[in-house]
């Protein structure tokens, strides 16, 4: 997309952007929705399967609101302004699953590292919706000795490495190796939308 067309769509930039984004937000709270509520998991197959994927709280948290704005809506009425003021209409919590770019090419330890930082992403999006630790689990033995021991990492991946550690200790999460073989078996049960 060119520059002048993303400064245009730019709520930070362009009045006409912030006025449009001030409009869907009061519009959102009236009803008590998120913006990624509004997404339709039986018309796009990639929100299905994110939707598929978060946690079950999140996915009851979405239709708790969706279920109140419809009542609200089918009442002609909105929701009372104490409660709009409380309402978070732009905190995403499907972004991260939707995300398109792959994490790239290159040698499987640094994908595995780039696999947890977006994890990483993900947890920071999701973090006042769960209260479970964060426990991050790789089935690469290296990559987890490496987090444990800083100074054991090569220094071309030194400065992911410490990005990750500092990550653990703000989310109070712990890291382990899990054999190859376990780890299919979870990542079958996610793909399967079970696990």
């Amino acid at each position: 997309m060119s520059s002048f067309l993303q400064s245009f769509l730019d709520p930070k930039k362009s009045w006409l952007a912030a006025m449009h984004m001030k409009s869907v937000t009061k519009r959102l709270r009236n009803y008590g929705l998120r913006y990624d509520d509004l997404y339709d998991p039986y018309y796009d197959l990639d929100i299905k399967e994110a939707l598929n994927r978060l946690p079950r709280e999140i996915v009851d948290a979405r239709h708790q609101r969706l279920k109140r704005a419809i009542d609200l809506s089918m009442k002609h009425e909105y929701l009372p302004e104490n409660l709009q003021k409380m309402q978070t209409p732009f905190r995403s919590y499907l972004q991260e699953m939707l995300a398109l770019d792959s994490a790239g090419s290159g040698p499987p330890t640094l994908m595995e590292l780039k696999a947890i930082q977006r994890g990483f992403s993900y947890f920071a999006s999701i973090q006042g919706m769960v209260k479970d630790r964060l426990i991050v689990e790789s089935d690469s033995r290296v990559v987890v000795d490496w987090i444990n021991n800083v100074d054991s990492c090569p220094v071309v991946y030194a400065s992911i490495v410490r990005d990750i550690v500092v990550k653990l200790r703000i989310f109070g999460g712990v890291v382990r190796w899990v054999a190859r073989t376990a780890n299919m078996d979870a990542d079958a049960l996610a793909k399967a939308g079970i696990g």
